[in-house]
């Protein structure tokens, strides 16, 4: 399958989860909180298409085992992850957890690191990183923090940074159509341990 291709494909499931995901507007919602809402649908489609091009350690997770799925920090996407958790990646059950606080991410898969989260201090990042865990967030630098994947806003787009380090340091294996539609960016001296 060719590059193009794949990017349609993926441009098609996005669309098809964020269409089936959208929450019936009523006049009194503002443009700003449906703009949010269509940016975190987005977001929750990225995410569970990220999963799909990403490989965890055989022993980190096992066949059949539930895929933890972790917000930390302020949780924007609301109910709109919830329609994940009723399905299956990778032929896994899905368990969304969220938490305002870095002592209970044990056990998590993924862990996005919510925008402007207020309990994240820049130094924490490097000790959030570990074997298996594939970090990501949609904050402006996270990726050059540490993060193996951003996703960012551009041109009133949404995209993605990669961190190969990152990833590397995590024992996760990236595909490779995923590295080529990403943004590849490196790590800040002295603000990772990779």
């Amino acid at each position: 399958m060719t590059a193009f291709n794949w990017l349609r494909r993926l441009c098609v499931v996005t669309l098809a989860l964020v269409l089936s995901t959208l929450p019936a507007l009523g006049p009194s919602r503002s443009v700003n909180a449906v703009e949010s809402t269509k940016e975190y649908q987005i977001k929750a489609a990225f995410l569970l298409n990220f999963v799909k091009f990403v490989r965890w350690p055989d022993d980190v997770l096992e066949p059949k085992q539930t895929f933890q799925l972790c917000i930390f920090g302020d949780d924007y996407f609301g109910p709109i992850l919830e329609p994940m958790a009723r399905r299956s990646i990778r032929e896994r059950p899905v368990t969304i957890r969220r938490f305002d606080s870095q002592a209970k991410l044990e056990g998590c898969h993924l862990l996005f690191i919510a925008h402007q989260t207020a309990t994240l201090e820049d130094n924490t990042l490097p000790d959030l990183a570990r074997r298996g865990l594939l970090i990501v967030g949609d904050s402006p630098g996270l990726a050059e923090r540490g993060a193996a994947i951003n996703l960012i806003t551009e041109d009133k787009k949404i995209r993605f940074e990669i961190n190969i380090k990152a990833a590397r340091y995590a024992d996760l294996q990236m595909d490779g159509q995923l590295l080529r539609l990403g943004k590849l960016v490196s790590s800040q001296p002295h603000r990772t341990p990779f």
